[in-house]
């Protein structure tokens, strides 16, 4: 039964269904006349605010919105969905008059969502504008903290953040400066079976990693810094387009240029999918393709050919599958699929390379699934097969939890589990560990199980069964000895997901939800604290070391400095850098045993050894931080060293220097030299043909004379030097 009422306006619809209804829509099939419509929509869609108000969820009247019960906290359980529809030509500003809601990482428990953004926690005074024809606000919270209240406060405004103009859409002021605290929504319509190509004709925000301060975000990719120039294609039947300013840095601002295109991306035709361009080189693109999988199926994924550019990480070229990226030479990877659908996303930068051609294929998944509460590895009780790449989704019961005992596991074990794996809630699972029982809360689990190309192990059988979730619980010495540089982990039980964090002080070392593992560089007291909706568990350590020494009043100096360096000596130093910042290292003294490749003694900075007399030298790091080794040798002892740090903001570009001539014998060693901020990627090529790769100092053996290229680009840079190899004769 639907009752409508009107109230200064505001028409008022109650559904028992919880289902959001187009006022429009509704209004023609059982209110008004279609000509009435046609004759007076402008006038009521000034005036008409329409919302769906579910039973018990409150709804907006005089222009506000509070949580259910307000004043008083919200109760538990809730799912609220409200539609507030915005007058043409004009824009809804939402001011946060009280904004009380329990805090979460990533909002996962009781929060307010609106245009995909989930707000919780303290956000009393927050603005923010939207656009477009309605704003949908959800409200969700969980079964067990009440914690709080909100009321938001609705206006019509003239849309300070602008609006979609011509087929551009400017920063708020452009071309001045846009203002700070901005939140800005853009909805904008794509006719079917077309894409719609965006072009950042201007595009200058403060930059950050991870565009954390300012950003414009287009289907969850964040984009800030310089990036003028860029073009984007989206296809599906909207795009929505988010800007956010925070209460600092203003720059140039934006214009983005939109116009409607036949798909250059291409789409999935007769079971394939083909990079654009294909069999040509693929150009600069940016592809979003979404295929439905049928219920009760998987979709097998066969890489008939694959060659985008190589890098680490894959961060120039790749394609990504379920967060999982693909680069370089990839022909005849097969991948499974199981789920509703597959979201495939392929990015290119401004180079090019060869392209690929996936072909797409209906099967029953020989990745198996969950039979009798239980989980096995493909080919179970048997060895694996090489080459899967399974998703399992695991629903758990509302209000339970999901215990997952290992009865069997048995998977080639590497560093980091690089080969074969488990995957469980971002934590991968390798090598023997049988017995291991995890817990594990929310609406699903996802499970994914990889294999390599190589080992083969025993396979895995994992046994599920449905409990009450448990709080977290650590269990972890009180003293920890450890060498600079050695992981220290926080055991923890209890129910997942769960966020784990190791402090020094108040500051943040590590904020996980897998498990929290640091490498410590200084000796102190620390804590590791574990929590999940069903509690917190604190435990406080301490790390001592017995004798590689550490990080003091920002210098480092070798074990028993300023005398010489005992033998045998393996010690890590792990020191944090500032988000944004550099670190400059400077060799006060440094007098190491010197060695051909420092075989015998050295400190080792990013891949980089250092040994022999290296006294004021200095080098500068960007990252998380910076970790350094140093290793003695049972025989010669020198001085040692004394290193001091200081944070900077990096600048230095890539430099290389080296003779344009060399002389040298087949095989002899030639040595890019480089200075610059780390980290960098250095390559020595003979024509276009790669003969050396890496991220530390480039070396190679010339059997040939000839003209080569030594080339090195990192985020502030890149330079070239172009230089021959001639071999003397010899007497």
């Amino acid at each position: 039964m639907i009752k409508l009422t009107l109230t200064s306006g505001i028409f008022l619809s109650e559904c028992t269904t919880g289902f959001a209804l187009s006022f429009l829509e509704f209004m023609k099939k059982h209110l008004f006349p279609l000509s009435f419509l046609n004759n007076h929509t402008s006038h009521i869609i000034h005036r008409l605010i329409v919302l769906v108000e579910i039973r018990g969820c409150g709804s907006l009247r005089n222009n506000s919105l509070q949580s259910p019960g307000y004043p008083s906290k919200y109760p538990r359980n809730m799912n609220c969905v409200y539609q507030i529809a915005i007058p043409q030509g004009m824009a809804m500003r939402i001011y946060f008059e009280k904004f009380e809601l329990e805090d979460s990482l990533e909002c996962r428990f009781d929060y307010v969502e609106i245009f995909n953004q989930k707000y919780c926690g303290e956000k009393t005074g927050t603005r923010m504008e939207i656009r477009g024809g309605y704003a949908v606000i959800k409200f969700h919270s969980a079964s067990d903290i009440q914690r709080g209240r909100f009321s938001l406060l609705f206006t019509s405004i003239l849309p300070s953040c602008g609006s979609l103009r011509n087929n551009s859409l400017q920063s708020p002021g452009y071309p001045d400066k846009y203002p700070t605290n901005m939140d800005c929504g853009y909805q904008i319509a794509i006719p079917q079976g077309m894409a719609m190509r965006l072009s950042f004709e201007y595009f200058e925000l403060e930059d950050s990693l991870a565009c954390s301060f300012d950003y414009v975000e287009i289907f969850n990719q964040k984009y800030c810094g310089e990036k003028t120039g860029t073009t984007i294609e989206i296809s599906g039947d909207y795009a929505v387009i988010r800007f956010y300013s925070d209460s600092s840095v203003q720059k140039g601002g934006f214009s983005l240029l939109f116009s409607t295109i036949s798909p250059s991306c291409g789409s999935l035709r007769n079971n394939s999918l083909q990079s654009p361009g294909y069999p040509n080189k693929y150009p600069n693109m940016d592809c979003v393709y979404q295929i439905a999988i049928p219920q009760g199926m998987a979709i097998r994924m066969h890489f008939e050919y694959f060659e985008l550019e190589d890098s680490w990480e894959c961060r120039f070229d790749y394609v990504e599958i379920f967060n999982q990226k693909y680069c370089g030479k990839m022909t005849g990877t097969t991948i499974e699929i199981s789920g509703d659908y597959a979201v495939i996303r392929f990015h290119s930068d401004s180079s090019v390379q060869g392209g690929f051609s996936l072909l797409f294929s209906t099967v029953l998944s020989s990745c198996g699934s969950l039979k009798n509460n239980s989980l096995q590895s493909p080919g179970y009780p048997n060895k694996y097969p090489r080459n899967m790449d399974c998703v399992y989704q695991i629903v758990i019961p509302q209000g339970m939890a999901t215990r997952m005992y290992f009865e069997y596991f048995e998977l080639e074990d590497s560093w980091e589990c690089r080969f074969d794996y488990v995957e469980i809630f971002n934590q991968k699972y390798c090598g023997e560990k049988t017995g291991t029982t995890i817990e594990i809360s929310g609406d699903y689990a996802v499970i994914r199980f990889h294999s390599d190309s190589i080992v083969q192990g025993g396979g895995f059988s994992l046994l599920f069964t449905t409990v009450l979730p448990s709080p977290p619980n650590i269990s972890m010495p009180v003293l920890v000895e450890a060498s600079p540089g050695d992981e220290v982990t926080c055991l923890v039980t209890g129910s997942h997901p769960m966020y784990t964090t190791i402090l020094s002080d108040s500051r943040v070392l590590v904020n996980t939800t897998s498990m929290a593992t640091f490498r410590f560089g200084e000796e102190g007291n620390y804590t590791c604290m574990a929590s999940s909706k069903y509690g917190t568990d604190l435990k406080m350590f301490s790390v001592i070391f017995p004798g590689c020494g550490s990080l003091r009043n920002n210098s480092l100096q070798s074990p028993g400095y300023p005398n010489k360096y005992p033998i045998n000596m393996d010690c890590v130093y792990q020191i944090a850098i500032p988000q944004g910042m550099a670190m400059r290292m400077h060799f006060e003294y440094f007098e190491l045993e010197d060695s051909f490749e420092c075989s015998f003694d050295y400190v080792e900075i990013s891949n980089y050894k250092y040994c022999g007399e290296m006294t004021g030298t200095t080098i500068e790091i960007t990252g998380y931080n910076a970790v350094i080794t140093f290793y003695s040798d049972f025989g010669v002892q020198e001085g040692g060293f004394s290193l001091l740090f200081n944070t900077v903001l990096p600048s230095v570009p890539p430099n290389i220097s080296m003779p344009v001539f060399m002389e040298a014998f087949p095989g002899a060693q030639v040595t890019c030299s480089v200075t610059g901020s780390h980290p960098m990627y250095t390559t020595i090529l003979s024509d276009s043909r790669v003969l050396v790769n890496t991220t530390s100092m480039a070396t190679f053996w010339f059997e040939e004379e000839g003209n080569y290229t030594c080339m090195v680009s990192s985020k502030y840079g890149t330079d070239l030097k172009m230089f021959s190899v001639i071999f003397p004769d010899r007497p």
